[in-house]
Parts: structure tokens; sequence; C-alpha cells
């Protein structure tokens, strides 16, 4: 997953994560993923959310190290959400308190930029839009 976001977060090349179809989800490591992308885009019916850290067995860490990898993994989705103009303090909720929004929701709370029905629709939100990326730093 990190490595994920710092080739999204370094590439020249403009990207969009889009939710799709309705039914899906972002959640756990695609929440950071997600807003990773320049423009984040949920279809109707699509929530994102839920990114509390958990053992790869699915299992609560114990103790001091989960409260350490909640720390690093809060911090580092805010940064993550704050090079795009997101809202960083719903996503430091998402990893603290697995909180999660509907694709309305989202785009209304600026965690999601806008709401698409399909690709094409996608497409059509996205033609011409400019968006700063790594190569305008």
């Amino acid at each position: 997953m990190r490595q994920m976001v710092r080739d999204l977060l370094n590439s020249p090349i403009p990207s969009v994560a889009f939710a799709s179809p309705s039914g899906a989800r972002v959640a756990s490591a695609g929440v950071f993923v997600a807003e990773a992308a320049n423009v984040l885009v949920m279809a109707p019916g699509t929530n994102i959310g839920a990114a509390h850290p958990i053992q790869g067995s699915g299992e609560d860490i114990p103790g001091d190290l989960r409260d350490k990898i909640t720390n690093d993994a809060t911090a580092y989705i805010a940064s993550i959400a704050k090079q795009h103009g997101r809202n960083d303090t719903w996503v430091q909720d998402a990893v603290r308190q697995s909180v999660s929004l509907d694709a309305d929701q989202a785009v209304a709370q600026g965690v999601a930029d806008f709401t698409a029905s399909d690709l094409s629709a996608m497409l059509r939100i996205v033609e011409g839009r400019t968006v700063s990326t790594s190569s305008d730093r």
C-alpha cells in the first residue's frame, strides 16, 4: 500500500481513483490509495472508510504496538489528504474510529472530489481538469 501511495504521489502523470460499480467500497488500505490519487470519484452506492489498522489475520493489534501503528497511519493519511486539498480530519477519523461515508457524504465532506454514475460519466467529469502532479513541485 505504501509503495502504491508513493508511486501515485510522485507520478508526473495525473491519476484518478474511481470507486465503482455501485456496491463497491474503498476500505482499509484502499482509503490510503484512493486519497493519493489526484482525483477521487465515487459511484452512487459506494462507500469509503473503516481504515483502522488490524493484523493481517483480521485480529486486533495489542497494546503499545496498536497505538504506534494507529498514530503512524493517522499522520500518514492526513499528509496524503492534505496534498490534494481533501478533508484530513475525516480521514484521521477513518483510521482512529473506523468511520465510513457514502459517496454523496464523501463529496459533501471533502473526502472525495466527485460522484459519477459510470465510467463514461467519470471520464466526462475529469476531461480537461487541471491537477498538480509531482512534475509541478
